[in-house]
């Protein structure tokens, strides 16, 4: 794993973390959290695809 792979990755395991303490403690999870993650997770892929060479500067 690259360096950029690894730092890129950590809010990703931070949310999961946070929304399975979430979870188990029985409150909800604000919507807006759950939609920057989403926009963060295609912010990741896209990324991830540039960075495999696949596209030409996209």
């Amino acid at each position: 794993m690259t360096k950029h792979r690894i730092l890129l990755s950590i809010p990703i395991l931070l949310y999961g973390i946070y929304i399975f303490v979430v979870i188990q403690s029985d409150k909800d999870v604000p919507l807006y959290l759950h939609l920057l993650f989403a926009i963060y997770l295609m912010f990741f892929v896209h990324y991830e695809d540039n960075t495999e060479g696949k596209h030409d500067r996209f």
